[in-house]
């Protein structure tokens, strides 16, 4: 579901997309998540972000809409209020729009369980340091950084994140592109043990607390906040083509082995945390959508686990677009 060469531009606040505009008539979004928000293999055109904000400007006329993608590989709840209390142009825009849960389950899998909030923060305030140096590195030179900027991107961004999550022997084989990844981390699911799906009492009473500290932290940069589930292709009857497409669920056993979790227990876990957002934002009336009841979880939107493929991303898209109009958009 994914075909062609994929151009990926940084803009002049330092997201993915068109540069900022100027003046108060143009109404401003951000999309902020992980690699499903980020959508790295997938041309600047065919982003959810981007064509969210096709859509807007499309289906209403009355007020100019941009949208700005603010996603990186990796990133959870934690990273995300790192991300909002150091990148200044959050404060400066409408809406922000939050696709979160994967990896916040992500590492409560990984960890067995086990609290991950300490852990987390530590990476974050490390993440929320690189932001305040300007990414933590002196960009080359222009034209070089545009054409460097994807090799930039695995090397310096994506590959320090996702070390804290994707298991070590993976690692070693990565290359700069998706090929030697993907086979990487869906050969070793493959071949490794499923084991049951760790308890995720703590983990979810964690992630609860996180989408109230990034609520707070909306409120005081005076901006809208928007929360949407996590869609997934995990289900009870995955086909064998589609078994062989997954790479996520893997647990840190106390041996030092790897297990993963089934198929079938990750779309429980997913939907766990699906409506423990859903929950949250109803108690605290927090602005939520559950975009995970409406994209279909084959390869129709999907190329692996999570990540939306190019008619995904225009699911995404126009899932969202159809509800923030509903809501009375730009109201």
């Amino acid at each position: 579901g994914v075909s062609g060469a994929a151009r990926f531009t940084g803009n002049d606040v330092g997201l993915r997309g068109t540069n900022f505009p100027e003046g108060d008539d143009v109404y401003k979004i951000v999309t902020v998540g992980g690699s499903t928000t980020e959508d790295l293999y997938l041309d600047d055109t065919e982003t959810w972000s981007n064509l969210l904000m096709d859509g807007l400007n499309q289906d209403q006329r009355v007020t100019a809409t941009w949208v700005g993608n603010a996603g990186q590989s990796g990133r959870n709840t934690v990273d995300h209020l790192a991300l909002l209390q150091s990148l200044p142009v959050l404060g400066h825009v409408d809406l922000l729009i939050f696709l979160i849960g994967i990896n916040d389950l992500g590492a409560v899998i990984s960890f067995d369980g086990a609290p991950t909030q300490e852990s987390l923060e530590a990476h974050a305030a490390e993440f929320k340091q690189q932001v305040l140096n300007g990414g933590g590195r002196v960009r080359p030179a222009r034209p070089f950084f545009k054409r460097s900027r994807i090799y930039d991107l695995l090397r310096f961004s994506a590959l320090p994140s996702v070390a804290e999550l994707v298991p070590a022997g993976v690692l070693g084989s990565v290359g700069v592109g998706p090929g030697s990844f993907l086979q990487g981390v869906r050969g070793q699911r493959e071949n490794a043990e499923v084991v049951p799906l760790p308890d995720l009492t703590i983990g979810l009473k964690e992630y609860s607390g996180r989408i109230l500290s990034l609520s707070a932290e909306c409120r005081n940069l005076e901006v809208r906040c928007f929360f949407m589930t996590q869609p997934s292709m995990y289900r009870k009857t995955l086909s064998p083509e589609e078994g062989r497409l997954l790479w996520g669920g893997w647990v840190q056993q106390a041996d030092g082995s790897l297990g993963y979790v089934s198929a079938s227990e990750l779309a429980d876990a997913v939907r766990v945390f699906n409506d423990g957002l859903l929950s949250t934002c109803r108690r605290e009336g927090l602005m939520c959508f559950d975009l995970a009841g409406i994209i279909p979880k084959n390869t129709d939107a999907f190329y692996d686990d999570v990540h939306f493929n190019e008619n995904g991303a225009r699911l995404v898209a126009d899932a969202v677009s159809s509800e923030l109009l509903k809501k009375g958009f730009p109201e």
